[in-house]
């Protein structure tokens, strides 16, 4: 695929942030998220969205090539009830200096009980997620939160 130049925001556009954070990222759009989007609505379902931290003894291509390569396919294998899979690839963070993921992970889900219920496949795919997980994230410096996207513009 072509690359884009990177794009810098005016600081005057980041002032309301106080503190949060920006990511410039690459995105690879692994299952195409499902639903119809609205400018001004709310999309349909729920985000699932986790920070990716390597693990110390990776740099950042390693991190990388594991995240691509062995992580994502188990990832749309074993949760079940994902409509939608990104990796964001973070290149550069603006914004607050700490802490800095690597990646960011947004598994979409239809609905809430999709996501509650289907998270998962079994207990063989959960077992199978998190040992992959341990194997290139740095698990206790990763977070998650559940969110709704609103768009702008489509």
């Amino acid at each position: 695929a072509p690359s884009r130049p990177e794009m810098q925001p005016p600081a005057e556009a980041l002032a309301w942030l106080s503190g949060a954070q920006a990511h410039i990222a690459n995105v690879r759009r692994l299952r195409e998220p499902s639903g119809t989007q609205r400018a001004g609505e709310r999309s349909p379902g729920v985000v699932f969205v986790a920070t990716a931290v390597r693990a110390p003894d990776l740099d950042a291509g390693e991190f990388d090539a594991h995240w691509r390569e062995r992580h994502a396919p188990l990832a749309l294998r074993h949760h079940a009830g994902m409509s939608g899979y990104e990796q964001l690839t973070v290149k550069r963070t603006l914004g607050a200096p700490t802490p800095n993921p690597d990646g960011i992970a947004l598994l979409h889900f239809p609905d809430l009980a999709s996501f509650r219920e289907r998270f998962y496949d079994s207990d063989a795919g959960r077992d199978a997620i998190l040992a992959d997980a341990r194997e290139f994230l740095d698990l206790p410096r990763c977070r998650a939160i559940l969110a709704s996207e609103y768009w702008a513009r489509v």
